[in-house]
């Protein structure tokens, strides 16, 4: 396969293409309400009493945690993707064949 000019711009458009419709994808999700875990968790702690207070708001914890790590990890996978195909379009605009993902 050739590359030249026309096809690097060909595939440079289809790569912005393809990531507007992801970005498209995610803007059009309806989720309106941010997540508010500090009246959640107070919410749930209200509910409980005693030793099992200590316990529960330890869950609480680990779980807030645990969502945020979460969406860390994929957030940084998506910017992964975005670098690695900027990345192969510069090597196969210098006539290089890419990286593998």
């Amino acid at each position: 396969m050739e590359i030249n000019k026309e096809f690097v711009e060909n595939l440079i458009k289809q790569w912005i293409n393809f990531r507007d419709n992801e970005f498209d994808r995610f803007k059009n999700m309806k989720c309106n309400e941010k997540l508010d875990f500090d009246s959640f968790n107070d919410k749930i702690l209200s509910c409980v009493s005693g030793q099992d207070y200590k316990y529960v708001a330890n869950e609480c914890e680990k779980f807030y945690k645990h969502i945020v790590n979460f969406s860390s990890f994929y957030n940084e996978k998506y910017y992964q993707a975005g670098f690695a195909d900027c990345l192969n379009l510069v090597i196969m605009s210098l006539g290089g064949t890419g990286i593998n993902k």
